[in-house]
């Protein structure tokens, strides 16, 4: 699929005390950039986007500063404008009128983020198991990042908690899981659990690149699109 051309976008503020925060932001030009890419890529923006303080953090343990702005939908966004955990440098909330979505660019490492690839950077909670980290947020979408930059996402309407019960099966395996390990695995625990879902989505990805995906809808068809 051809990209679409990215519309010319920057964040400004009228405010001084901001002002001074974003130019700060935008001396670390690598970190910024990728924040802009995020942001184009997650949200509909275009021009000069003004944004404000949304809370402070400045006590003897850290010091911290969000920010905040919308986008021509309406959605608001919140991301860091400093802080002292440098890892935070990179996280993005996405809140709409029906759902609120926490990112962390951080995880694309080195590779360009696109439209195919940033929904894996979706993040909640983190969990360590014995071949990499499974980022989920307990509910709807069950993201694997294993060795090698090899990784996988399911995501869906379950509306279910299953952390326990993927952790236990992925650590009784003896090699790094393959995606139809993991889709087995996944779809035996539903099986037991009696979980439903209208669709899935799920897709593997090396190198952070989209290698393939496909759907699964709750009469179990399958359209797939995987690429070589």
């Amino acid at each position: 699929m051809k990209e679409k051309k990215k519309k010319t976008f920057d964040l400004v503020s009228s405010n001084e005390e901001v002002n001074s925060v974003l130019n700060n932001m935008k001396s670390n030009s690598k970190v910024y950039l990728k924040l802009i890419t995020g942001l184009q890529l997650l949200g509909n923006f275009e021009g000069k986007t003004e944004i404000d303080f949304y809370d402070k953090i400045d006590d003897d343990k850290e010091k911290k500063i969000r920010l905040w702005c919308t986008d021509s939908d309406d959605n608001l966004f919140v991301f860091y404008g400093y802080s002292s955990d440098r890892t935070d440098l990179l996280k993005i909330t996405k809140e709409t009128n029906e759902e609120t979505l926490e990112y962390d660019l951080t995880l694309a490492k080195k590779f360009t983020l696109n439209s195919n690839n940033i929904n894996f950077t979706r993040s909640n909670q983190i969990y360590g198991f014995k071949f990499g980290r499974l980022i989920t947020d307990s509910n709807n979408f069950y993201s694997l990042f294993l060795r090698d930059d090899i990784g996988y996402q399911i995501q869906g309407d379950l509306n279910t908690n299953i952390v326990k019960e993927l952790l236990n099966e992925l650590n009784k395996l003896e090699n790094l899981p393959k995606l139809t390990d993991y889709l087995n695995i996944f779809e035996r625990i539903l099986s037991v659990k009696d979980i439903h879902f209208s669709m899935l989505s799920i897709s593997a990805f090396k190198d952070f690149e989209n290698i393939g995906s496909f759907q699964i809808n709750d009469e179990k068809s399958k359209n797939l699109t995987l690429k070589k």
